[in-house]
């Protein structure tokens, strides 16, 4: 005769085996979307500062999820800039070849959302000073308009697009917290996925972005 014991035991293994046989289509379906190939590269992307080619291939997703979201223009406002904080970069390269979305989730694993900022040109200079300081974050912005710090009119208002972490003080980033800021909820890792399917196939770009 089975103890009380040995019938809890026996109705936990089947109640195991069955949660095992309904989960089993779901996890090999999520291990074939993280499998999926999205974009190829022909040659090794690298972090480094203030941005290397993975920072670089952060920020120029935002900057044409920027374009292709606002109204009225054809290309990113001459006044936006778009910053990302190294920290938040999490491979220090992708290999040449096939880029995975399970690889898109290793450079960007935590839940980030793009926000957009308005922030005038005095607080923008003095943010942009603190990350020099630190010998740079990957940055985008019109680099035709802009070429030093001086080039930024302290009264003039601009567009910065970065991440929920930093628009709440994150990194050091307390002059960000104040000021007026729009979530749009949309994950930044959605957003180079988005990109890399559009693309299809991607240079290293390791540009340094940064004004001085």
């Amino acid at each position: 005769m089975r103890s009380n014991n040995q019938h809890i035991a026996a109705s936990t293994d089947s109640s195991f085996s069955l949660t095992e046989r309904f989960l089993a289509p779901y996890r090999q379906q999520l291990a074939d979307s993280f499998s999926a190939v999205i974009a190829t590269t022909e040659t090794k992307l690298i972090k480094k500062r203030p941005g290397g080619s993975l920072g670089n291939l952060v920020t120029e997703a935002m900057w044409l999820h920027t374009k292709l979201n606002t109204p009225g223009t054809s290309q990113a406002p001459p006044a936006t800039f778009v910053l990302m904080n190294y920290g938040g970069i999490r491979l220090k390269e992708i290999a040449a070849g096939s880029i995975s979305v399970g690889k898109i989730f290793e450079l960007l694993p935590f839940e980030n959302t793009l926000v957009r900022i308005d922030i005038n040109g005095a607080d923008l200079k003095k943010l942009l000073q603190q990350i020099n300081n630190v010998n740079g974050w990957p940055m985008k912005f019109n680099n035709k308009k802009f070429k030093s710090l001086k080039d930024i009119n302290p009264r003039q208002r601009f567009e910065l697009i970065t991440n929920n972490y930093i628009a709440q003080g994150g990194d050091n980033c307390s002059i960000l917290k104040t000021l007026p800021q729009e979530d749009t909820g949309i994950l930044l890792r959605d957003i180079v996925i988005s990109y890399l399917k559009k693309q299809k196939s991607i240079k290293a770009d390791n540009t340094d972005y940064i004004l001085k």
